[in-house]
Order: structure tokens, then C-alpha cells, then sequence
């Protein structure tokens, strides 16, 4: 038994070429670091959050790096934090400061499941790291398997948020319908995150606006 290909959800291997293939790699490489007694986030309930929404209802792609490495953060969506953290990462604090100074009104739990609800997916490109250590599974196959979301996605014309230099790798998938910018991680978030207007801006895009 494959307990990875068992977590992903059918309708999401459906539309991944080799999904199956892709994902004994990446456990082969898990039970690697397991043997080692590293401790794997976030939790494996959790890996696959963010693909708990069906592909013809997403309607906004975000893409991230890789998971937050401790457990209290790390929830298996791009960004997102369990919403009963009291200090929010200087990277989601960013994006919510950026948010209300674009659309502003009441801002979302750090869960962002009002997003995740709207058909926002929250994909980070690498959906493991080891406890303490980020982007250490960088090089496990995780780049493959998200890789062919992103660009399944941008075949369905979905626009996007693609903030820094990894996620804007796949603006060419997107054309007119990626929206590009800095980081907003506290290294570069002055450098052309903030004053984006991302959200306003996507929201012009899509027919039916988020409620960000």
C-alpha cells in the first residue's frame, strides 16, 4: 500500500500524468528521512490540504514555497497557519497588511479557510519539510508533482498569484493571467510586494470576485 497516492484526492490523480509514480519517489524519500527519526510536517492527515478542493471549482491559484517547519504551523496550505496561532509568521502578516490596505473590511482567520472555501488554492511547490528545517525537501519530487498543477491549472485558464522568484518560474504558463511580484516574506516585501494590489487586481480578472 502507497499511503501518499491513498491521501491525494482521486480527482486530483485523475488530472496529475504519472501522479502515482511521482509520489512512490517522494515516500521512498519520506521513509528515508523517517528512518534517520526525523520528524516529517506537516502531520500526514495535512500533506494534502489544500487539494481538498475540486479542480473545477478552484478559481485563484497562490503558490508558496514549502511548508512553516513546526507543527503549529504548518497545515498543508501556502501561507496558512492554524487560526488559534496568537503571533502570525512575518510572511502571512505581510500578506494580510497588504490585503487590508488593498481591499480592506474584515480580514480572514490565518487559516484562511475563507479563502480555501472560495476556490483559492494555497499550493506550496514542495508539500513536506523535516521539523526545524525548511525547503529540506526541496529535492524529494515534490517540484514535479506540484509542477503539473500549476500548469493543469493554467491550462483551465486560472489566473494566479505568483509572488517571488520560484513561483514566477511558471508566469509563461499564465500569460496575462499571472499576477507577479516580490515576496512577501520580510527580506522582500518592500521590494514591490507591498503597494502589489494583488488582490484588487485579481479580483478584476475573475467573474466572480474573492471576498479576501
Amino acid at each position: 500500500m502507497h499511503e501518499l497516492i491513498d491521501l491525494v484526492p482521486k480527482i486530483w490523480r485523475r488530472v496529475i500524468p504519472n501522479c502515482d509514480s511521482i509520489l512512490i519517489e517522494i515516500e521512498g524519500n519520506l521513509a528515508s528521512d523517517r528512518a534517520l527519526g526525523s520528524k516529517i510536517l506537516p502531520s500526514q492527515d495535512l500533506i494534502f490540504s489544500a487539494l481538498e478542493i475540486d479542480p473545477s471549482s478552484v478559481s485563484v491559484l497562490i503558490v508558496g514555497q514549502d511548508p512553516y517547519p513546526n507543527s503549529e504551523h504548518a497545515i498543508g496550505r501556502a501561507f496558512a497557519v492554524r487560526k488559534s496561532v496568537s503571533k502570525p509568521p512575518p510572511s502571512l502578516r505581510n500578506i494580510l497588511k497588504e490585503r487590508q490596505r488593498d481591499v480592506q473590511g474584515k480580514a480572514p482567520d490565518l487559516d484562511l479557510q475563507q479563502w480555501h472555501d472560495q476556490g483559492v488554492l494555497l499550493l506550496n511547490r514542495t508539500l513536506t519539510t523535516r521539523s526545524g528545517e525548511s525547503n529540506s525537501h526541496k529535492d524529494y519530487g515534490w517540484a514535479k508533482f506540484t509542477g503539473e498543477i500549476i500548469q493543469y491549472l493554467a491550462s483551465q485558464e486560472i489566473p494566479a498569484l505568483l509572488w517571488g522568484n520560484e513561483a514566477g518560474k511558471f508566469k509563461d504558463f499564465f500569460g496575462e493571467r499571472a499576477l507577479i511580484s516580490a515576496h512577501p516574506s520580510p527580506l522582500s516585501a518592500h521590494r514591490g510586494f507591498f503597494g502589489s494590489r494583488p488582490f484588487s487586481q485579481i479580483n478584476n480578472i475573475l467573474q466572480k470576485p474573492i471576498k479576501w
